[in-house]
């Protein structure tokens, strides 16, 4: 299992809806919590973000969006 691939990872609702990245990691934060609070052993979860291609040029897309997130 992948999980979600970033950047080009959108979640579609029934109604329409299009959520963003920044939706997505606000999301996995709230079910993460509720899910730490019936489980007092879990520690938390872990988001990384990584780009397919590495490069000097391409280096500072993925840093930007991560410290956004």
């Amino acid at each position: 299992d992948r999980g979600l691939e970033w950047p080009s990872c959108q979640v579609y609702e029934l109604n329409g809806t299009i959520h963003n990245q920044e939706w997505s990691v606000k999301t996995y934060k709230e079910v993460a919590c509720m899910f730490a609070k019936k489980h007092p052993g879990f520690i938390g979860i872990k988001i990384i973000y990584s780009d397919h291609r590495w490069g000097v040029r391409t280096l500072a897309t993925p840093c930007t969006t991560t410290k956004r997130l």
